[in-house]
């Protein structure tokens, strides 16, 4: 008797440290992890956090410094889940900041009322990283903006030229055919010093064929002796481009086709950061960003003039009224004299956002900035646009993209005036009072009638598809003419926008009317009664067609889940199967748009209550060994913990990290071989049995 309590004292005494030392060590990370969030240095505190929620996936403290970080990260879906589930936690009243943090994720997420309650009562609020009037200003704009949508049509460049990484800033040749763009993906050389990998800003350049599809992106010889350069300006014909190293401005020349190593911007760049600029036409003026005065490290607007006597250029004076105490950064200057900036002032709906306003010459002052809105304006961040004719790109961070930023192209009017001529093709003589009906694919119609001389007029939405018909009289004769959406491409409804400048552009139908012939269609984009006219092209171009695996809709998004299901349903037993899953460089917090197909493979172990996977997160040899154990095995936690967040069992999901150990390809080249092997797997780690797959 006495030995077996003895026995069950040491069990208990046993399961007591066990339990202390456990609370220990999530001690342990909760400090180190808020400790990095103080040191702005998100994605390691995030990775202590995430060691926490693997091992205790109800712990208040962690779910809500995590989802601080997915605030950070802009995954602001994740970040609301956590506020909400410890909203009356003892966690969530002990931080006066929590109910700042569940605005911001309501904001984010578009429910606008509900932040604005939550915000109530917050004005004395004071903390490093929490404004509570800005989040005010930018609930009330994104009411205000978000409801009346200006007549823009706003589309992804597509894959050819967006990544799972970071594209921005781009910039154009004087025919526009031609752009070049910043990204920064997984181009890294390795620091010899320390074995660490490097991330670069790269310039890549693409062209439109005469097809107007963009040819395949292509690295620009570096610039730069460091290969590291961001896109700004191309100036002086073509024969200068301005790029942006290390927070200084460089300009680089091109001599027999190949750009020279960049020098530095006299008397512009600072010892601190000159992120963008733009040069006039003539050279003499440039206006740029630059933190050099600030004291809190936000950018501002500054003009100079170069003194052709003197040699030099002025002393840089702040654009007064366009600067705020947020960041304003990459202004432009279009043709017509508009100036173009982004802003996280001003009202913006969230982060930067694009404004424009203009100088009044007279007073000399500028006026009074104006949010471009929606669609241009989103929660997140929207900057360097450049337009040309009724025409833009800019950069966003918006959900529903390829990773990161993407490039995006705006047309800057959502309705085309279709103008023509009916003419009967046996009588050469006009149609006269003929109707004709242009068929939307929303089911909708728009009619009108040809005058005495057999013209017509008609408005179309640009972004629609439509078939037009003209009937004529009691028989049943008609002209049918099918006209294509926009999708990615620098097209609509065929017409050749990269000439929108020009006043008319060649064009054909696809085939000859059956009875009638028609003028070539001139098309006019209509927006603020502004007009400009071109001809109609051929309809014969082929669109991109977007990769299913990043596809932004919820349909794509279910279908590709319901294929993984499928793939987790053959697995054999210790087989495994790729995820089609992309991650931020030395980052570990799932994107939103890949959170659909983990939902599939939740609901399919929730339909398979016996299986047990493990998922297996894989790097290159990039890095040191440890770096890439610990990379890999975050990886795998983050999407371990999102399937245990949606009711599996932890016991079900098993996270290992492998780190370079396990290659299916060669490390020596890119595209075949490390992109490959940066990867996440799911194992079978049970006997199969009789599976349930989603349909």
């Amino acid at each position: 008797m006495n030995r077996l309590l003895i026995t069950l004292s040491i069990c208990v005494f046993t399961i007591f440290q066990s339990n202390n030392l456990f609370a220990q060590d999530i001690e342990k990370l909760l400090k180190k992890g808020k400790k990095e969030l103080e040191n702005e240095r998100d994605i390691e505190a995030y990775n202590y956090f995430l060691d926490v929620l693997y091992q205790d996936p109800e712990n208040s403290e962690a779910k809500y410094y995590a989802g601080i970080c997915h605030l950070i990260f802009h995954s602001p879906k994740k970040a609301l889940e956590y506020f909400e589930e410890i909203q009356t936690s003892e966690v969530a009243k002990s931080h006066p900041a929590f109910n700042y943090y569940l605005a911001k994720a309501n904001h984010m997420n578009g429910n606008f009322d509900k932040a604005e309650e939550l915000l109530k009562g917050l004005d004395g609020l004071n903390s490093p990283g929490i404004d509570v009037q800005n989040l005010k200003e930018q609930i009330t704009s994104a009411k205000d903006y978000l409801t009346k949508e200006e007549p823009f049509i706003v589309k992804n460049l597509g894959s050819t030229i967006n990544t799972r990484h970071h594209e921005y800033s781009t910039i154009a040749f004087s025919d526009h055919k031609t752009i070049l763009y910043t990204s920064r993906n997984d181009f890294r050389l390795r620091d010899s010093l320390r074995n660490n990998p490097m991330d670069f800003e790269n310039i890549y350049i693409v062209s439109l064929d005469d097809h107007f599809n963009w040819s395949t992106p292509e690295p620009l010889t570096n610039v730069s002796q460091n290969g590291n350069d961001a896109t700004v300006q191309i100036i002086s014909d073509d024969t200068q481009i301005v790029t942006y190293y290390n927070g200084d401005l460089y300009i680089s020349e091109i001599h027999d086709g190949m750009w020279e190593a960049g020098q530095k911007l006299k008397g512009i760049n600072t010892p601190a950061n000159e992120s963008h600029c733009f040069f006039t036409n003539d050279g003499n003026t440039i206006y740029f960003s630059s933190n050099f005065e600030s004291y809190d490290g936000n950018l501002d607007l500054y003009v100079a003039h170069y003194d052709e006597e003197e040699k030099e250029w002025s002393e840089p004076v702040p654009l007064i009224g366009l600067n705020t105490p947020y960041d304003e950064d990459a202004p432009y200057i279009a043709e017509d004299g508009t100036f173009y900036f982004a802003s996280k002032g001003h009202g913006s709906m969230g982060g930067f956002d694009i404004f424009k306003t203009s100088l009044d010459e007279e007073n000399e002052q500028w006026e009074k900035p104006v949010n471009m809105g929606s669609p241009i304006n989103s929660l997140f961040d929207d900057l360097y646009f450049i337009t040309f004719g009724k025409m833009a790109y800019f950069s966003s961070s918006r959900t529903g993209g390829f990773g990161g930023q993407d490039l995006y192209q705006a047309l800057l009017f959502n309705n085309v005036e279709v103008a023509g001529q009916a003419i009967d093709k046996e009588t050469n003589q006009p149609l006269v009072n003929q109707e004709i009906t242009i068929e939307l694919d929303n089911k909708q119609t728009i009619t009108t009638t040809t005058d005495k001389d057999g013209k017509y007029t008609v408005s179309i939405p640009v972004n629609e598809d439509t078939k037009s018909t003209i009937k004529g009289e009691g028989e049943d004769k008609y002209l049918e003419l099918n006209l294509g959406k926009i999708d990615n491409e620098l097209i609509g409804y065929k017409v050749a926008l990269a000439d929108f400048s020009i006043e008319k552009t060649k064009g054909e139908f696809i085939k000859a009317p059956p009875f009638a012939v028609v003028d070539p269609v001139k098309i006019k984009p209509k927006n603020n009664g502004e007009e400009k006219e071109f001809e109609l092209p051929s309809n014969k171009t082929q669109m991109n067609e977007e990769p299913e695996m990043l596809a932004s809709n919820d349909s794509k998004n279910s279908a590709i889940g319901k294929k993984i299901s499928k793939n987790v349903a053959s697995m054999e037993l210790g087989k495994p199967v790729r995820l089609f899953m992309y991650f931020d460089l030395n980052a570990s917090v799932i994107k939103e748009v890949f959170y659909s197909q983990l939902d599939e493979i939740s609901n399919f172990l929730q339909e398979n209550n016996e299986l047990i996977i493990e998922v297996g997160g894989h790097t290159d040899n990039l890095g040191s060994y440890e770096t890439n154990m610990q990379l890999s095995d975050h990886r795998a936690k983050a999407i371990a913990l999102y399937i245990i967040e949606s009711g599996i069992e932890k016991e079900r999901v098993v996270a290992k990290g492998y780190g370079e150990t396990v290659p299916i390809a060669s490390n020596d080249d890119e595209e075949d071989g490390r992109e490959l092997n940066r990867r996440v797997e799911l194992k079978l780690l049970n006997a199969k049995g009789n599976y349930s797959v989603t349909n």
